[in-house]
């Protein structure tokens, strides 16, 4: 998707959320697609704007390594005359395919998702309070409970 079809879908958004209300109204026929059925599905998220935008930051970082190296054409073509075989060229890709695994390795490692805390804490996405309040309330007290043993949190908390 180009920077300019990521601008418009942004710009178009509230135009399709009409259409959607419109079908949903009555007003105008269902289409039945998939691609409406996606839309639809899509205006229910209140968050929908922000996933995009952030699927749109993150294709903008990856696109330019994709291109260059998802195709079925060989990254490096050896010259008649040149000393690049075919071993050299899968040793190649084996080596960056190790980099980019050492590259997501480490930032794993760094991640502060490692840590349960972080983790608990999703119990404080207002989607995840209404889909299961049960286990919200289960990371809470995990959350609290790690506060208390830390002595980041003084007294007790009735849960």
């Amino acid at each position: 998707m180009s920077v300019w079809q990521r601008e418009r879908l942004i710009e178009i958004w509230p135009m399709l959320q009409k259409y959607v209300d419109g079908v949903k109204n009555k007003k105008i026929p269902n289409p039945a697609t998939a691609s409406y059925d996606t839309i639809a599905a899509a205006q229910g998220d209140p968050l929908i704007i922000a996933k995009l935008q952030f699927f749109f930051a993150i294709s903008r970082t990856f696109s330019p390594f994709l291109l260059k190296f998802q195709t079925d054409e060989p990254a490096l073509q050896s010259k008649p005359g040149s000393r690049i075989g075919e071993l050299s060229v899968l040793t190649f890709r084996k080596e960056c395919t190790k980099g980019l695994a050492a590259m997501v390795k480490k930032v794993q490692e760094k991640s502060p998702l490692k840590f349960p805390v972080v983790r608990h804490i999703a119990c404080l996405d207002p989607t995840n309070m209404s889909r299961d309040p049960e286990w919200c309330i289960g990371k809470m007290k995990s959350v609290v409970q790690r506060f208390l043993e830390d002595k980041q949190l003084a007294g007790g908390v009735q849960l």
